[in-house]
């Protein structure tokens, strides 16, 4: 691998599996702790250095021509520089908000931070009872990374980076597919521009969520597929295996998005197999069980099934119950719909045009079957928020691509491949998932996947006028409305490309600085607003509650609390706001769970947890007093609108 970019994506894929190494390792003997990860990485970060030093020294000329080359393409279009610095403006502020603000979503203050402090206090990964599977069984590579970051800086200050690292490497990688579709330094630049504009993308960066850590695996996985695609390897099939395994370990939605891109690199390879190609092709399957195997065999210890138990609370399934063309074509339409916000009149008319679409093919909109229950579908408007937001410009921007590449562009097989495999992913995606009004989050690998194709239409239509594509293309739309003559003439000077490019960096700025968890101005600002209150961002109206029980047991001389019918609570705050930076941790545990996680551990565990209990916290709608737990009197000590907390006399 000679081209810097490659390097660099293989060697995030390397780093990713020493994480997950060192994690179940250290599991595996109970030693995960934060002097022996320090030391450990200490350790890994010398050789690191010692062996990019090493290869620097050795490669000092040629780097410094590769670096000279490419400033020079650059210097010769010094314009490349402003969309570089709208670039290098939003990895700046993004990280700055990634730094002031703590994690505070809905799923980070549920599980995925929840469950980082259940391993450090258990000091291992494995299963656990909790009254939120989600827990256990999400995929948990993400939070692997965001376990060394907390124990390397005994904080939570650095969480939301393993977003935004995975956001600044995606860069890298789309810049490096729109490469190998044919793209120019140019096209290259563009891709990444594109990729780097996306709403849903720029509020997740400084989120704890995992949908740009699984785009960025699933990048990889497709720019080694195509480099195996060219010639096969015994690097490319390993980064494929690698990679593969990495999303299938960070987000289940991999097993969609990716598997298009896996038929594709199969069919080519079929033609002409050999021994050779049989042996290195079987490499991705094996790393990837071996990737994903404690994983898988955890979930299957506890509920008979490696992918674990894929309802939710209450029995929601997250798949359709039904798979119908009317149903599909329904979901394919709600799924786009969650991208029609604008916060105009527009909202409406859109929302009226999806029910008629619905009422053609006859189907109820809200049909239970393929709807994700007591949630009807609606254009809620412009929404700038990781859980919600749509990516409206980039919808639009993808339709106009696909227009002008079937119209105008010369077909390349490889680029028509890509974009079959992208939008069968979306096709699968609506197929198999139930509708949720917070899919446009899921969708973010599609868009990630869109832009490298993108890059490659922007820097084709770069020059092309408006008024000369219509013209030409077009010349019965002059003939028959022949007033349209003086709005070409308007048009110009307005270059397509260009034009691409700018809207989605204007539509993009305000989702930058006006994020409703992560407001860069303004009263709410993160830069002025005290981290504790802002862990209640997205739900402030508890801030009070929670605090005044953390306060209380934080006072007390119990060391074991029980979390007692915690389901979609704020359950992390009550980490942060109980043991917050003391040297003595209160061990937290979930008690009386009745779900299969009750199977994880055995009955001395069990015991052992309600012999040193001496306090649990419930949520307000416990009504009981004294609660008895193994012939032991628990009475409520303290009450307040959100919770309640119980302790012995």
């Amino acid at each position: 691998m000679n081209n810097l970019r490659e390097r660099f994506i293989l060697s995030i894929c390397i780093l990713a599996l020493i994480i997950l190494v060192i994690t179940e390792l250290l599991s595996f003997y109970n030693l995960i702790d934060s002097k022996i990860i320090k030391i450990t990485w200490i350790t890994i970060t010398i050789l690191l250095i010692i062996k990019v030093g090493y290869y620097v020294k050795e490669n000092k000329k040629n780097i410094k021509e590769k670096i000279k080359l490419n400033f020079n393409k650059l210097n010769s279009q010094g314009y490349l520089y402003f969309y570089l610095s709208y670039i290098l403006i939003v990895i700046l502020i993004t990280a700055i908000l990634a730094w002031y603000s703590p994690p505070n979503t809905f799923d980070s203050m549920t599980y995925h931070m929840s469950r980082v402090m259940h391993w450090i206090q258990n000091r291992n990964v494995d299963f656990y009872p909790t009254s939120i599977l989600r827990q256990l069984f999400s995929s948990p590579w993400s939070e692997y990374a965001i376990l060394h970051l907390q124990l390397l800086s005994n904080s939570d200050r650095y969480a939301n980076y393993v977003q935004w690292l995975s956001m600044v490497s995606s860069l890298i990688g789309v810049s490096l597919i729109a490469k190998q579709l044919g793209a120019s330094i140019k096209g290259q630049i563009y891709a990444a521009v594109m990729c780097t504009a996306i709403p849903m993308g720029i509020l997740q960066s400084t989120s704890t969520q995992t949908d740009y850590v699984v785009a960025l695996w699933i990048i990889c996985f497709v720019h080694f597929c195509l480099r195996i695609n060219i010639k096969i390897d015994l690097i490319s099939t390993l980064g494929a295996g690698v990679s593969l395994g990495l999303a299938l370990l960070t987000k289940p939605t991999a097993y969609i998005f990716t598997l298009p891109f896996l038929i594709w690199l199969l069919a080519s390879q079929i033609r002409n197999l050999s021994i050779n190609k049989v042996i290195l092709l079987g490499l991705i399957p094996i790393l990837v069980m071996i990737i994903n195997g404690s994983h898988y065999y955890r979930s299957y210890k506890l509920v008979g099934s490696p992918l674990g138990q894929t309802t939710e609370v209450g029995n929601y399934s997250y798949a359709n119950e039904i798979i119908k063309p009317n149903l599909v074509i329904s979901n394919l339409v709600r799924n786009v719909g969650l991208h029609l916000e604008t916060g105009t009149k527009l909202d409406n008319k859109f929302e009226k045009i999806i029910s008629k679409i619905h009422e053609y093919i006859i189907t109820n909109i809200n049909d239970p079957k393929i709807s994700w229950p007591e949630y009807g579908f609606k254009i809620q408007g412009l929404m700038h928020h990781e859980d919600y937001a749509g990516n409206f410009l980039h919808v639009l921007l993808i339709i106009l691509g696909l227009g002008l590449y079937l119209i105008f562009l010369n077909k390349n097989k490889t680029i028509s491949l890509y974009i079959l495999c992208t939008l069968g992913a979306y096709l699968i995606f609506c197929s198999y998932l139930r509708w949720q009004p917070w899919h446009s989050r899921l969708h973010l690998p599609l868009f990630i996947l869109s832009t490298p194709f993108l890059g490659v239409v922007i820097e084709k239509f770069q020059y092309y006028k408006i008024k000369d594509v219509i013209v030409i293309k077009f010349p019965y739309v002059v003939k028959t409305f022949p007033l349209l003559t003086n709005l070409f003439a308007k048009l110009e000077l307005i270059r397509i490309g260009n034009i691409m490019l700018c809207a989605s960096i204007l539509w993009s700025i305000s989702f930058l600085i006006t994020s409703l968890n992560k407001p860069l101005y303004g009263p709410k600002s993160v830069i002025i607003t005290q981290r504790e209150d802002q862990y209640f961002t997205g739900n402030n109206i508890i801030k009070k509650s929670y605090q005044e029980v953390a306060n209380y047991l934080k006072n007390s001389k119990c060391n074991s609390v029980g979390l007692l019918g915690f389901g979609n609570d704020w359950e992390y705050a009550l980490w942060v706001l109980i043991n917050g930076n003391t040297s003595e941790k209160k061990r937290i545990e979930h008690i009386e769970v009745t779900n299969a996680s009750l199977n994880s551990y055995n009955d001395e565990k069990i015991n052992s947890t309600y012999s040193n209990l001496c306090a649990f916290i419930v949520p307000a709608w416990a009504t009981t007093n004294p609660v008895i737990l193994r012939g032991k009197s628990f009475y409520i000590v303290l009450k307040n609108e959100a919770l309640k907390i119980y302790m012995p006399k």
